[in-house]
């Protein structure tokens, strides 16, 4: 698959979008259900990266880190709020699930399920990816508020 170059929160949740409600209900497989997860890790990526790339340009940090996982903890130590750990810990969430072994249940029919087999067990479901989303667009909003509110 060739990865194309996103730069931008936003455009990532609109494919994640088009996945879910269109090739979702199309094909009705879990390999969707995985690249839908993978593109809502990337919109949390791409914001903390938003983020800490305006740090930076403000002189609060003097550099950005190289992995994804830290720029996710040096994102969370700039946003001290409560409601952020909410989006913290379902961005962890997600990794968690895309890496993961998983079991594809019901493929091709309704019920089309993705169930990680190692650990506590997690099921997605369609309307998991719905919830999914939401609160992905929620978690990419209130960093985007937290940007405007917070940095001058």
């Amino acid at each position: 698959m060739i990865e194309d170059h996103v730069e931008a929160p936003e455009e990532e949740l609109k494919r994640a979008e088009h996945l879910i409600f269109v090739s979702l209900k199309i094909t009705r497989t879990c390999g969707i259900m995985k690249n839908a997860i993978r593109r809502l890790i990337a919109a949390y990526e791409l914001a903390f990266l938003e983020l800490l790339q305006i740090l930076k340009d403000k002189g609060k940090i003097d550099e950005i880190p190289e992995s994804n996982k830290e720029r996710a903890q040096m994102a969370k130590e700039f946003i001290d709020a409560p409601q952020f750990s909410k989006y913290m810990t379902h961005y962890n969430l997600l990794k968690k699930i895309e890496m993961a072994e998983c079991e594809y249940l019901s493929e091709f029919r309704k019920d089309v399920t993705l169930k990680t087999i190692v650990g506590k067990p997690i099921e997605v479901k369609i309307d998991t990816l719905y919830q999914y989303l939401e609160i992905t667009k929620e978690g990419v909003k209130f960093i985007k508020t937290w940007i405007s509110q917070n940095i001058r």
